[in-house]
């Protein structure tokens, strides 16, 4: 893994992933990118609430968490197999506590 330290020590670059909130992130961009999906597709997918709503970074930028890319690859994977974004929400929000996904309902995991 490559990392850069660039003089802050609360912001580390490691292969993209950011760290100046005190947890790893990805900037809107980063996230798209990873997942093969365009920036306005995350902004999408946070107003149907298929995604929660990430936090802010000291620049005032949205903050993903890197488990965002695996939950937009699922949705996406979802998606080409015929299912409705209605229906993914369903799947993705599962709070059952032996549900074997690995996804918990958004509103929770802020």
């Amino acid at each position: 893994m490559h990392r850069i330290d660039h003089g802050d020590p609360t912001e580390v670059v490691a292969a993209g992933v950011r760290q100046d909130i005190g947890r790893p992130y990805l900037r809107s961009g980063q996230a798209a990118r990873q997942a093969g999906v365009n920036p306005q597709t995350l902004r999408h997918y946070e107003r149907r609430g298929l995604i929660a709503e990430p936090a802010r970074s000291p620049g005032g930028h949205r903050a993903y968490p890197p488990q965002t890319v695996t939950l937009l690859t699922v949705i996406k994977a979802a998606q080409r197999l015929g299912f409705t974004l209605d229906e993914v929400a369903d799947l993705t929000h599962c709070t059952c506590p032996d549900c074997p996904l690995p996804f918990t309902d958004p509103a929770t995991s802020r």
